[in-house]
């Protein structure tokens, strides 16, 4: 069925069957369906939207945070979800390019919502989810208000979503994601996961990335119920999980190093769990055969990106043996193989296909793949060439077709399961009076898959600390971008093109153990 159909399929044939849990409160597929036609009727009376307008949302996991996807895939609208843990300049950088009409924001982020109001003025409404200021209508006494609307025929290349990831210059770029691909998405994730109308999905991570929404529209579309978390908490995760023989979740590796480090996390009763897929960040050697030890044979890994949609490949149960042979430990250490209706390849420098084992960059086709950046052409014709999204990252394929992640293009650091681009840290530290220089990597983290390390040159006869450096960087961009740890050298390593020479740094200042397999 299309992907504005889910819904009111489900919402027809099983209307009392459960579709979310949220602080304890179950919602039904026909209640979840009556919200949206409810906020859907109240949007497109009271604030003028029509399809294909803008609607964001800043908000921590919630029932209506599902409401307003329900939103974007049967009402037509385009969703643009916001990183809450952006600055309010940086949240308005990406509001100034997607230009919503509506602003949806939890209470806890209120102080932010009024810092964007003063210059955002091409918000026409502001809805709050919970008790919020005098200027902005009530999420819920909006619904209580509204008369459900017939909701329009959606067509299947329509924009579902719009969903923001920094490029390598640090500026945002809207991910354009249309009906069809998320369907596919939903579909392909659907069967490799096994999920069914009796599998229960706990979600924790966060939905503002497509990583976690995928994994929620994948249930959803079968009918399942899923269990909502606003945030990730290590031992509510484990009393959850037992209390509601929860079947299946997404997590990062950082996620099940909290679980697995819980004193008393014997005590739960896990066994319920069928599959644990962890993705958003390499997951280290240790922590693989830990969580195998714990978990048992239940663990799967997904690798993509939001461009991706977000498919790429998956190393799946069967593929998580430890002690079968060098192979198979070396697969320990890869993405895994292309996704049911994906591709994979190997482009080596020379613009040929790679032969096995040679790196070169990671191209991936697949029906989820993004129309294209939001009004930046220029951006999508670089990475949108002939069928296939080049990915930025390099890796290798050996000659089963397994990839493995060799390095960032782009030097993207992964810290945590968030993306950070070390040029948007870079000028940070830069702007800083006492900086000459600043050169930023990735360093292996046993916590973080991955933390930020700055090398700084000093401008001559000026002095600053790591601590000065790092409470300034906090001043610019989100705390979880700022650097861990600062080195002070007399000059960057450079390239004879003059460009600093980050293997160098890396070889330097990180780990030369980087992940390997176990």
């Amino acid at each position: 069925m299309p992907l504005s159909e889910i819904l009111k399929t489900h919402a027809r044939t099983r209307p009392t069957a459960v579709a979310t849990w949220c602080d304890g409160v179950a919602t039904s597929y026909g209640e979840l369906f009556d919200r949206v036609a409810r906020l859907y009727g109240w949007l497109s009376g009271h604030a003028g939207v029509t399809a294909g307008d803008r609607v964001a949302i800043l908000s921590e996991n919630s029932s209506e945070y599902i409401i307003c996807y329900g939103l974007a895939e049967a009402g037509g609208a385009v969703l643009v979800p916001l990183n809450f843990r952006l600055t309010a300049p940086e949240l308005l950088a990406t509001l100034e390019n997607a230009q919503p009409k509506v602003l949806i924001f939890e209470e806890n982020y209120t102080e932010t919502a009024t810092e964007l109001r003063k210059e955002a003025d091409f918000v026409e409404t502001w809805i709050c989810i919970g008790d919020g200021p005098d200027w902005a209508t009530g999420f819920g006494s909006a619904l209580a208000s509204a008369t459900p609307a017939p909701l329009p025929d959606v067509a299947d290349d329509a924009l579902a979503y719009l969903i923001y990831t920094s490029g390598s210059t640090g500026r945002p770029k809207g991910v354009m994601l249309d009906h069809a691909g998320q369907l596919a998405c939903a579909r392909i994730l659907a069967d490799s996961w096994a999920l069914s109308e009796e599998t229960r999905l706990l979600l924790a991570m966060p939905i503002f990335h497509l990583g976690g929404r995928g994994a929620q529209l994948a249930q959803q579309s079968v009918g399942g119920a899923t269990l909502i978390h606003q945030r990730f908490d290590e031992r509510r995760f484990c009393r959850d999980v037992q209390e509601y023989r929860i079947t299946t979740t997404l997590l990062a590796p950082t996620m099940i190093q909290r679980i697995i480090d819980l004193p008393d996390v014997d005590e739960y009763d896990l066994s319920s769990l069928q599959t644990i897929v962890y993705s958003a960040a390499p997951m280290p050697p240790s922590l693989l055969r830990r969580a195998l030890d714990r978990f048992g044979p239940v663990v799967e890994q997904a690798y993509g990106m939001t461009e991706s949609g977000p498919l790429g490949t998956a190393l799946l149960k069967s593929d998580h043996v430890v002690g079968a042979g060098a192979k198979s430990l070396a697969r320990l250490g890869s993405a895994g193989r292309a996704c049911k209706e994906c591709e994979v390849a190997i482009l080596a420098e020379d613009g040929t296909i790679a032969a096995p084992g040679e790196p070169g960059e990671i191209l991936v086709r697949t029906p989820s793949v993004m129309v294209g950046y939001w009004q930046n052409p220029q951006a999508t014709n670089e990475v949108l060439r002939n069928g296939w999204l080049h990915t930025g990252d390099v890796g290798t394929m050996d000659e089963d077709g397994y990839v493995t992640i060799v390095d960032r293009k782009k030097d993207m650091i992964v810290s945590g399961g968030e993306n950070i681009y070390s040029r948007e840290v870079e000028e940070a530290i830069m702007a800083h009076s006492s900086v000459r220089e600043a050169a930023v990597i990735g360093v292996p983290d046993p916590k973080w898959g991955e933390s930020v390390k700055a090398i700084v040159v000093l401008n001559e006869g000026m002095a600053a600390t790591a601590a000065d450096l790092i409470a300034h960087c906090q001043t610019l961009i989100a705390s979880y971008k700022k650097p861990k740890s600062v080195d002070f050298i007399d000059r960057l390593p450079r390239l004879s093109s003059g460009k600093i020479d980050k293997v160098t740094l890396r070889r330097t200042f990180g780990d030369a153990e980087r992940l390997v397999a176990p």
